[in-house]
């Protein structure tokens, strides 16, 4: 008989081993889906949390900030309520102090509400509404370090919100107070060697392509730098190429001076076509090529030294081949230089021509050689009037319409001397 129950006994054993191991696993799922429904109903429904009784702290003050109004008008007192409910729960709820914090707010209790916004923020700097309420704030008051601390921590805390804040900020770029502590975050966001830069370099480069405040965006690459920080060269080549298209002249050579550190006001730079280091057109040469033209840097043929000016087109080609923004003072001048022509269009010469770069007749200008084959030395006097003409364009041009002709030469020792007594 004993040998008959011992079976008996170990599949009852194991009959309670599998039900136990089903209930564990039973209330193991149980507890997953709870919690994650839980999480999910806090952030988009925590009115479906507080039915199901799952975390009610967070899904009351979930829902505190949904019934909180828009409008400054209405009654806060629900929202409120809700909240003070779920700090009673967890008091380290920021959501339901920001509520507390705007109630109070409306009120008119500005001290407690920086007070309970200024909790908020400590318990969670990843809340957007927080941030930007306490940057606000201290913008109003005239504190702007404050308020740029918390523009940045606002734009940490929510990626698809920077386009927002950074045209907010570049609003606000060019005023005074605001600019340097704006450069001083942005300094400190390049440089940090504990983090890839977050948002400066974005910034920049954005509201270098964008802004129209050309005053207000240099006044702040001169913050970033004076805090240590340096704008990508490519971010302020490109702010250049924008300033020239807009004929901010003198900033365009301003911030040619910051990118490239060379003077703007030198003169003739790389006459002699040998390249300069980092160059940044147009105030240095544009070089370019395609299927209508190239003027490109080559090897000088006979009778030649080093590299010089190839200049090639064919139909079609652009009326200006290459050119060079200037940025002499009134005077009167002289270029020379050398030139060779392997052939000549007779019917759209090539000519250097100087220009005020804000319009009007050319100051003066020079064609080529009438003969192919040799160089030959060529040169021409002009004057840059005492007004309205700040900088200038050099450029080596092709006759006004359409050009049905070909031409191969080369150009070399460019000089850009001053005259004297004039």
């Amino acid at each position: 008989m004993a040998e008959d129950r011992a079976p008996d006994a170990a599949g009852t054993g194991a009959r309670i081993r599998t039900i136990a191991v089903g209930a564990a696993a039973f209330l193991l799922l149980w507890y997953v889906t709870a919690a994650t429904f839980g999480a999910v109903a806090q952030s988009g429904r925590p009115d479906l949390a507080l039915r199901y009784g799952l975390d009610s702290g967070a899904a009351l003050a979930a829902q505190a900030e949904r019934l909180l109004p828009d409008d400054p008008a209405a009654d806060p007192v629900p929202a409120e309520a809700l909240a003070r409910e779920a700090l009673k729960r967890d008091p380290g709820l920021p959501g339901a102090y920001r509520v507390l914090a705007v109630a109070a707010d409306r009120r008119g209790d500005r001290d407690t509400a920086e007070r309970l916004m200024r909790h908020a923020a400590d318990l969670s700097k990843r809340s957007l509404h927080v941030e930007l309420w306490l940057a606000e704030r201290y913008e109003r008051s005239g504190d702007f370090a404050r308020a740029v601390e918390h523009y940045d921590r606002a734009i940490r805390a929510d990626r698809n919100f920077r386009g927002t804040l950074f045209e907010r900020l570049a609003e606000r770029m060019g005023r005074d107070g605001f600019v340097e502590p704006l450069g001083r975050a942005i300094a400190a966001d390049l440089g940090s060697p504990r983090r890839v830069p977050v948002w400066g370099r974005q910034f920049l480069n954005r509201t270098a392509l964008e802004s129209e405040d050309y005053e207000g965006f240099s006044r702040l690459l001169d913050a970033v730098q004076a805090a240590g920080g340096r704008a990508e060269p490519d971010v302020i080549r490109r702010y250049v190429r924008r300033l020239v298209a807009a004929e901010r002249f003198g900033l365009a050579a301003r911030e040619y001076e910051r990118v490239a550190g060379r003077a703007s006001s030198a003169g003739l730079r790389d006459g002699g076509f040998e390249g300069v280091e980092d160059p940044v057109p147009p105030f240095d040469w544009n070089f370019g090529a395609n299927e209508r033209y190239s003027a490109e840097p080559a090897s000088a043929p006979a009778g030649g030294a080093g590299r010089a000016l190839r200049f090639a087109f064919g139909s079609d080609a652009p009326r200006v081949l290459i050119r060079q923004l200037l940025v002499l003072p009134p005077g009167g001048y002289e270029l020379r230089g050398r030139a060779r022509m392997e052939r000549i269009a007779r019917t759209a010469p090539p000519a250097w021509v100087v220009t005020c770069a804000s319009g009007g007749a050319p100051l003066g200008e020079a064609g080529p050689p009438a003969e192919e084959g040799r160089w030959t030395d060529f040169a021409f006097r002009f004057t840059v009037p005492a007004g309205g003409c700040e900088l200038q364009w050099l450029s080596l041009s092709l006759p006004r319409g359409r050009v049905d002709a070909e031409a191969v030469g080369f150009f070399d020792e460019l000089q850009l001397l001053p005259l004297r007594g004039t």
